[in-house]
């Protein structure tokens, strides 16, 4: 030992200095959430190792340099059945317990029946439901690779990674070859069913070990004839892979751009969206029966889910926040990915109606704030006793202002133009606050109450999981 005179606190001494950090940062948290104008949630539920089920509900907000943050609110055991008006409650009991009912806009969410119902019970407190895009275009794409042709190459392209993982001799062989023909080493990927990108990781890296892995396949000292016949992949099945590639790479793409945790997304959904449907999902002369199959269906699915049908008489119904937030958005203002003139309008009427209803609020806290500074002489001198542009002038200016590149970052450009925009500003911070993907907080969430609670400490109490995951995952923020 290096401190043999070191005495080891017992469970009740621990137990009792985790719930004191956990009380200590919970004050934390709530001053921080108590500064912030306006907050988006995200939830999600899962099933521990000692099958209990939880629900995760995390806090996202834009801080003073419109920054996205994101804190754990609460990993709170379910021990009734997990159904809407059970979900609903406790999504109820969450926000009244933080105190920030009345700043909740937004609440995102995966596609499941039972949660969806239980957000859409929260619209009398003015609170949005808003489906996760990750877990949508995972469904999209999962619909696409059962289409037959698909499924068969993704299946036989996972059979053959099977054949090599399940024995080290066709591993070593495989690693041999690579070094010998003076490849960089790497190990085949497995699909994982629940993970879509997984067959797209899989197909691309037996796509860059061919070679490699037809050499080794046609070697008889590790694959007997039969075993080769039955994983062989034929020439038209590498040309499908290739396909395949290609037609999933947008995919993922989409679906790390808009997981970000670190930018604001919710602005970027449906432009990223519109350009899938219209330029990487469009049909070519060129496609393969394969392609051609594969872009029908998800083009019609993501036409359907995402609420890009055609829209010849649209009303305020059909707008939804990612709408609005394109709309707040600088790079995405002038809404190019509105099929119709008229939706197009649409949208730019609602924002000017709660553009309108603002003002009031806006005004008195601009007013307090210029009670309580204290002036310089050249501010009395200098200054301006009045606005330059009018409320209406200010709208108007933003919508004429020439549209920012896409690559440019949204945080600064609203940071630097929020004096200039005093309503806007607090229009966009309710709307580009709301984080696009709802799995990429409860996934932070569910791999650190897995580390928590494992087959060695499947004991642990709800509370205690709940206090652990909180201090884990509100650290350093």
């Amino acid at each position: 030992m290096l401190e043999p005179e070191y005495v080891i606190p017992c469970r009740k001494t621990i137990s009792g200095r985790i719930h004191a950090m956990h009380n200590n940062e919970l004050e934390k948290v709530k001053k921080t959430l108590s500064s912030a104008s306006d907050i988006a949630l995200t939830t999600d539920c899962w099933t521990s190792r000692a099958t209990r089920s939880y629900m995760g509900l995390t806090a996202h907000y834009l801080d003073s340099n419109w920054t996205p943050r994101s804190l754990n609110l609460l990993t709170e055991e379910v021990t009734e059945s997990q159904s809407a008006a059970n979900l609903e409650d406790s999504l109820r009991i969450g926000m009244e317990e933080w105190e920030i009912t009345e700043k909740v806009s937004t609440v995102v969410h995966d596609n499941a029946k039972n949660i969806t119902n239980a957000v859409r019970g929260l619209s009398t407190d003015g609170i949005t439901s808003h489906p996760c895009s990750a877990h949508t275009l995972q469904l999209i794409v999962n619909l696409g690779m059962k289409l037959p042709q698909c499924a068969e190459i993704i299946q036989k392209v996972s059979k053959l990674v099977t054949c090599f993982k399940n024995s080290s001799k066709r591993t070593y062989a495989l690693e041999k070859h690579l070094t010998q023909t003076e490849h960089t080493v790497r190990k085949l990927i497995q699909s994982c069913p629940t993970r879509w990108n997984s067959a797209l990781f899989m197909l691309e890296r037996v796509k860059e070990l061919r070679s490699s892995i037809v050499a080794v396949i046609a070697d008889r000292s590790v694959f007997d004839n039969k075993t080769a016949q039955n994983i062989a992949i034929s020439d038209s099945g590498w040309d499908s892979i290739d396909v395949l590639i290609y037609l999933l790479t947008p995919f993922q793409i989409a679906t790390t751009v808009l997981s970000s945790d670190s930018e604001i997304t919710i602005s970027k959904v449906k432009p990223i969206i519109h350009k899938i449907i219209t330029k990487h999902m469009r049909s070519e002369k060129t496609d393969t029966k394969l392609a051609k199959t594969f872009k029908e269906k998800v083009v019609a699915d993501l036409r359907s889910r995402f609420h890009f049908e055609d829209i010849e008489d649209p009303t305020q119904e059909n707008i939804s926040i990612a709408h609005l937030a394109s709309f707040l958005d600088p790079r995405f203002k002038q809404l190019k990915y509105v099929e119709y003139d008229a939706f197009r309008e649409e949208i730019k009427n609602y924002v000017k109606k709660e553009y309108n209803q603002i003002g009031a609020i806006v005004m008195n806290d601009q007013k307090a704030s210029t009670e309580n500074n204290d002036f310089t002489a050249l501010d009395v001198l200098l200054n301006d006793n009045e606005s330059d542009t009018s409320e209406e002038d200010e709208f108007q200016h933003y919508v004429i202002e020439e549209q920012i590149n896409h690559n440019l970052s949204v945080s600064y450009w609203c940071k630097d133009h929020e004096k200039i925009y005093p309503k806007l500003s607090k229009l966009a911070k309710r709307y580009l606050a709301v984080p696009e993907v709802a799995s990429t907080a409860s996934e932070m969430v569910f791999s650190s109450s897995g580390n928590v609670v494992r087959p060695t400490h499947n004991c642990l109490c709800s509370e205690m999981i709940s206090a652990l995951v909180f201090l884990h995952q509100n650290k350093k923020k």
